[in-house]
């Protein structure tokens, strides 16, 4: 059932067993705090809860509680979280989400993959040789970030920059669904691409990086195609009602761009 808990599969099906492992029986264990609406949904509809088989430790559940994943502060930042917001309170901020108009701010970055067969050295100067296999070009950074958005977000528009080149415009009505949105398109600016040569590993699925190539300009924009975003940012801010702003170094944010965000972005609560 396309539901996040087992609360509507209990009252649609009405059981006079439901079965939970061992470790539910102290319901603090329970970080997802599930367990005490599932045990009061059974008690509806006239059934028991059984804890049956031996205690289970969930991988999530041993990385948050027995391995140092993230930093100590980061740890207990969310533990304070955690204390502060329910299950509920969470799942009630992402339904929000849908109702959002989002403004992405940030680098484009066109990722491109060149899977290759490694043969050996040359003969004459000792150069590594490959054979071509395959090539895929993937939508990075700020259309990145705008794709995992626009998965809850009502909404979601770019803001960036890129250059005249003529392969760009196919890339970006794929990526963009057609839509142009906000890409201002600069004749002295290179898009942003980062080819890397990589080959499958021989006894993995994992794919070796042999070599990058990066197309990108040395100096960030000028001051001419920072007024540009500035006064596109200026047109449009004020229509989203959340903007991310995704700085991956490539020279989109200039300092003008960041204090005009933080000075006319609306405060979403």
């Amino acid at each position: 059932m396309p539901y996040p808990a087992a609360v509507e599969a209990i009252e649609c099906i009405q059981p006079t067993v439901y079965c939970k492992g061992r470790e539910y029986e102290d319901q603090n264990n329970d970080v997802t705090g599930n367990i005490r609406a599932d045990v009061e949904a059974v008690a509806r509809v006239g059934g028991t809860v059984h804890y049956v088989g031996s205690v289970v430790f969930s991988s999530s559940r041993l990385i948050n509680c027995a391995f140092n994943a993230v930093s100590k502060s980061a740890n207990n930042f969310c533990r304070e979280l955690a204390t502060r917001y329910t299950p509920e309170d969470f799942r009630t901020a992402v339904d929000r989400f849908n109702r959002l108009r989002v403004l992405v701010v940030g680098d484009i970055i066109f990722d491109r993959y060149c899977q290759v067969n490694v043969q050996g050295l040359t003969s004459k100067n000792r150069t590594l040789s490959a054979r071509f296999i395959e090539e895929e070009t993937q939508a990075g950074g700020a259309l990145a970030i705008a794709r995992h958005i626009a998965a809850f977000a009502g909404s979601v528009d770019v803001l960036s920059l890129a250059g005249p080149e003529p392969w760009v415009d196919a890339l970006l009505n794929t990526h963009l669904g057609g839509r142009i949105q906000h890409i201002l398109r600069r004749p002295n600016f290179t898009t942003v691409v980062k080819l890397r040569y990589i080959e499958s590993a021989k006894r993995s699925a994992e794919l070796n990086k042999l070599f990058a190539v990066n197309f990108l300009d040395q100096e960030p924009p000028g001051p001419e195609a920072e007024e540009e975003v500035c006064r596109a940012l200026r047109a449009i801010v004020g229509n989203y009602d959340l903007v991310v702003v995704a700085d991956f170094g490539h020279g989109l944010l200039q300092p003008r761009v960041r204090e005009l965000v933080q000075e006319k972005a609306r405060c979403w609560r």
